[in-house]
């Protein structure tokens, strides 16, 4: 699964890609995502990436929902 950013003449800038799930109980989860920059004037990302691997969480957590609200994210 990927997502881009793009510019305003419609240019890759900025890729993020989901490159593996793992089920968790009756759910799938995203368990490896990339994040890579896009070079003007290229199609391919740069060796500039960032990658993040889960292994292993309590996905039955239960967070307050004031951590969620919107004024926080101001």
């Amino acid at each position: 699964m990927r997502a881009e950013a793009l510019n305003e003449y419609g240019d890759p800038i900025r890729r993020f890609t989901v490159t593996s799930f793992r089920r968790l109980g009756g759910a799938w989860v995203p368990r490896g995502m990339e994040m890579a920059f896009v070079p003007p004037g290229q199609s391919l990302p740069a060796q500039e990436k960032s990658r993040l691997e889960i292994y292993t969480g309590d996905y039955d957590a239960r967070l307050p929902a004031e951590w969620f609200e919107e004024a926080k994210f101001r």
